[in-house]
């Protein structure tokens, strides 16, 4: 099991798509990530390239975020989604710790990479800080109600993070 000192990530189950999916309505209301149905959340829970995980703190086992993400045959993991329920404790760059190591040491993958959207400046900043470069924009490319949003293509090469 790869764990920081407070988190490790343990494979979603259907019991916790419920925390999940109530997690997921936040993070879309603030127009950080999109909504999935349940339906394709259990979808991706039974496919081979996709992990799907709850974030879990170690002191107590409680659920403090989930992410998703999914590997090509490039040898490239997408982190598709990172959602973190409890903010302002340091445990979304510590999942990203956790992400990286098991991107690289684990699943030994030669690039990580996501998207955020540009009005997340937060996360931005947090990724640039651990490592990850912008390798390009994409102008309006998301629509949320009746607005449209720009995204941040970012990655770290596994040179990079071992570096």
């Amino acid at each position: 099991m790869i764990h920081k000192p407070r988190l490790f990530l343990k494979p979603t189950t259907d019991s916790d798509l419920d925390f999940v999916l109530k997690n997921e309505q936040l993070a879309a209301e603030a127009g950080y990530v999109a909504l999935w149905t349940k339906k394709q959340h259990e979808e991706a829970l039974t496919r081979n390239e996709t992990i799907h995980r709850i974030v879990t703190r170690l002191e107590d086992g409680a659920s403090v975020g989930y992410l998703i993400a999914n590997r090509d045959s490039n040898d490239n993991l997408e982190l598709m989604r990172l959602v973190i329920a409890e903010k302002k404790k340091g445990y979304g760059r510590e999942t990203i710790d956790l992400v990286k190591e098991l991107a690289f040491n684990t699943l030994k993958v030669n690039r990580l990479w996501l998207d955020v959207r540009v009005h997340n400046q937060y996360a931005t900043a947090m990724y640039l800080d651990m490592g990850f470069v912008i390798e390009g924009t994409l102008r309006n490319c998301v629509k949320l109600t009746d607005q449209y949003m720009s995204i941040h293509v970012m990655s770290i090469l596994k040179s990079e993070y071992l570096a």
